[in-house]
């Protein structure tokens, strides 16, 4: 290979890892964190502890990067290639993973528990992570792959390589950040609840305040209504669980008593006392 070629080749997977680094922290990370800002979440139960967003963001963006640039350097060795891309995103979404999970574990009732089980986790982590960093590796050689064939024509369509380098690691990001209908669903149960709170307490949410798709079922209602006095409380939104159909929110007030309420999305059928 002629060393331009090779030169824009290693630009061109260092581009792909930033942006795919970007699109992955983004998704994953700094989009539920910015999206709940107005929320008075417990950001341990979300995992949107501030410091450890940054950390992950920062660690995601660097690694993957890296790798991306990896993954064209070794070039001509493909088997080495596709190993140094699982063992980047491995490191990668392990570490940020650590993380994220140890700064939810502040104040928490299990974290002993947790603690235990962190070692298994982190080793099963690490092997899905490394499956997906050769499966990731492959498209992005098979992308670099039809970016080297633009580079070596005409030079009027460099332009559509670069773009290709968009476009493939862009598609690439939205797939790998995975968990897209979980953090969706998470987000707009915790918003739902949220502006239920304020309907119930006789406030007025204009409707570009509300999550999309908002409501709430009469019997929700009325037994947020119930809560008296404590509407005019602090409280904190706390994730139950999410078991792929409903989202289970609880909003814990200033004298212990809890609220939890069960959401399709941003809809709340029912609220009952924890």
């Amino acid at each position: 290979m002629e060393p331009y070629l090779r030169r824009r080749l290693r630009i061109a997977g260092g581009l792909f890892g930033l942006v795919l680094g970007v699109v992955l922290g983004w998704l994953s990370y700094v989009y539920p964190f910015f999206a709940l800002r107005t929320v008075p979440i417990d950001t341990a139960s979300f995992n949107l502890h501030s410091d450890a967003v940054v950390i992950a963001f920062t660690i995601t963006v660097v690694g993957v990067t890296l790798g991306g640039y990896l993954v064209a350097r070794f070039w001509e060795s493909f088997g080495f290639a596709l190993l140094m891309g699982g063992l980047i995103t491995a490191i990668v979404q392990t570490t940020a993973a650590y993380f994220v999970t140890t700064a939810s574990l502040v104040n928490n009732q299990d974290a002993e528990l947790i603690w235990l089980g962190l070692p298994l986790l982190l080793i099963f982590g690490i092997f899905l992570s490394f499956l997906g960093g050769l499966v990731g590796s492959a498209f992005e050689r098979l992308v670099l792959a039809g970016v080297l064939r633009l580079f070596q024509q005409r030079s009027s369509l460099s332009l559509l390589a670069w773009v290709l380098v968009l476009g493939g690691a862009l598609l690439l990001g939205y797939v790998a950040s995975g968990g897209t209908t979980k953090r969706a669903e998470t987000i707009a149960g915790a918003q739902a609840l949220h502006t239920a709170l304020q309907v119930a307490e006789g406030t007025t949410v204009p409707a570009d305040a509300q999550p999309p798709g908002f409501g709430v079922s009469t019997l929700a209602l009325d037994s947020l209504r119930k809560l008296g006095p404590r509407l005019h409380e602090e409280y904190v939104i706390s994730l139950g669980e999410y078991d792929g159909f409903v989202v289970v929110t609880d909003a814990h007030f200033e004298d212990g008593f809890t609220m939890r309420c069960v959401s399709t999305s941003a809809y709340i059928t029912r609220c009952f006392p924890q």
